[in-house]
């Protein structure tokens, strides 16, 4: 790895050298190894306010200091962009869906829309939320071991989906499993786009090795065409907006044909939109409700924590309907349970990436030059378990952040403050838009479940595999279960 002051000392064509001799680490390494290597270039560089360069399969990044996060997400766009970072790492040009390429980043309809009727969403949320777990996690009265993670994703999806695609089909398992099948070929094309081919054969070889995530979307999205068929219809022939539904679905239609006019917007792009939608609640709501739980049932004072967290859904939650906002606000231990995980154990290891694209590059306040094409980036975990940010930072105190907030005069710490010191959810114009709901539904699940059920503590942290950057609790974990004597007898 290239230390900060490497960096500074070399001219243009010797740091372009520098950056091909670190690429040529093997694909393999970099996708196995990527943790590894950041750990290190954190303790040897990060922590001493230099930067380092993260090799990778696209392009080697610089990692910025931690000093430097706050200025790099201050950032405008036609400074340092981010959209076509994202277009890049992802594949978008190879699996995208829409009249563009645009079309996928559109998320106004959660950015806006979601967030302005959060409030009427909530109740049927939890109302999902108490039908699709109870399936998933069944009724056992004795105790049960079964892997509970892998049976809360299909839970966690119907949930998701009576958002998206509505009531009846984020019920039908024939759906659930398409959907699933649809997340699962998306990983598995992006594993293989970003480490194992290389930038010269992609575009011959990216068509071929994307068609079973493309055939899994369209036989996902083919099971909700029906309904879009029909509200498209509706709203191209309606003179007004009075009467036509007030949903997810509905104001997707109405960015789209406001943006792109009503001949080009299409049945197939609109499904197919609502469908990939669960790519990013994999992310922002299950692998966190995953880690959340295997933290709370490996943290060794568990049955103490689980009663103070039951007892406060116990208060909240059946104030859920009259004033669902005020309720959530109420559940600051839960909260605090979510922040904490996310600090000490985010989701993905590293983010904020970016490429500097203003002509004659930029200069950090650390005085280190970054010409025109420069990738820069964060190293996400290592920030948040920083002992200069954070007290305590290796240990796991999931009741942290609700304790600060009792301290008079300490700022806003819930789950979706975001800060240069707290970055799973990215930082600046580019922060993930979908955490507000995220975060509710998470506090949600995590309510119902801990009031419906009782878990076995786990004697350890089960092991949690670091792919491509991505951290991934193990789904065939065994976890005990025990539906709750005040339970017992209702589905609900």
């Amino acid at each position: 790895m290239l230390a900060g002051k490497e960096l500074d000392a070399m001219s243009e064509r010797e740091k372009e050298g520098k950056y091909e001799e670190v690429c040529r680490i093997t694909n393999v390494a970099a996708f196995t190894n990527e943790h590894q290597y950041l750990k290190e270039g954190y303790e040897r560089y990060s922590k001493h306010g230099k930067p380092f360069v993260l090799p990778g399969l696209h392009w080697p990044e610089v990692v910025l200091p931690p000093e430097d996060v706050k200025w790099l997400a201050s950032l405008p766009e036609d400074v340092c962009d981010a959209t076509h970072v994202q277009e890049e790492l992802l594949g978008l040009r190879y699996i995208s869906h829409g009249p563009d390429i645009e079309w996928v980043h559109d998320f106004s309809n959660i950015r806006r829309d979601l967030k302005i009727h959060m409030t009427d969403a909530l109740p049927e949320v939890l109302d999902e939320v108490k039908i699709a777990f109870s399936s998933a996690l069944g009724q056992p009265h004795t105790w049960t071991r079964i892997k509970a993670l892998k049976a809360m994703k299909t839970a966690t999806m119907g949930v998701f989906n009576r958002i998206t695609v509505g009531q009846l089909l984020c019920r039908d398992d024939k759906y659930l499993s398409a959907v699933q099948r649809m997340v699962m070929t998306f990983a598995l094309t992006g594993i293989v786009y970003r480490f194992l081919i290389p930038n010269c054969l992609k575009k011959w070889v990216m068509p071929a090795v994307s068609k079973p995530y493309r055939w899994a979307l369209t036989r996902a999205s083919a099971m909700y065409m029906p309904t879009v068929q029909k509200r498209l219809h509706e709203y191209k022939v309606s003179k007004s907006r009075d009467g036509l539904p007030n949903d997810m679905l509905q104001w997707t239609i109405e960015r789209a044909v406001s943006k792109y006019g009503s001949s080009a917007v299409g049945v197939q792009d609109v499904a197919d939109t609502m469908v990939f939608l669960n790519i990013f609640a994999a992310i922002t709501i299950d692998l966190v409700l995953d880690t959340v739980l295997i933290d709370v049932l490996s943290y060794s004072p568990n049955s103490m924590l689980v009663q103070q967290l039951r007892r406060e859904a116990d208060e909240a939650l059946p104030r859920l309907n009259q004033n669902p906002l005020g309720a959530l606000a109420e559940m600051t231990k839960i909260d605090s349970v979510i922040r904490e995980t996310l600090r000490i154990h985010p989701p993905n290891d590293h983010g904020m990436m970016r490429q500097i694209v203003k002509p004659g590059g930029v200069t950090t306040p650390g005085g280190l030059y970054l010409p025109e094409g420069t990738h820069v980036g964060a190293h996400v975990a290592a920030v948040q378990r920083d002992t200069k940010t954070c007290h305590d930072a290796d240990q796991y105190r999931p009741l942290r952040f609700s304790e600060d907030r009792q301290q008079v005069g300490e700022p806003s710490t819930t789950a979706v403050h975001i800060s240069d010191k707290f970055l799973p959810f990215a930082l600046g114009r580019h922060a993930c838009p979908g955490r507000f709901f995220a975060v509710h539904v998470l506090k949600l699940i995590l309510g119902h479940i801990f009031t419906a059920y009782d878990f076995e503590p786990l004697s350890e942290r089960p092991v949690v595999r670091s792919i491509g950057g991505i951290n991934l609790p193990d789904d065939n974990t065994l976890i005990g279960v025990r539906l709750r004597q005040r339970h017992a007898g209702s589905k609900n």
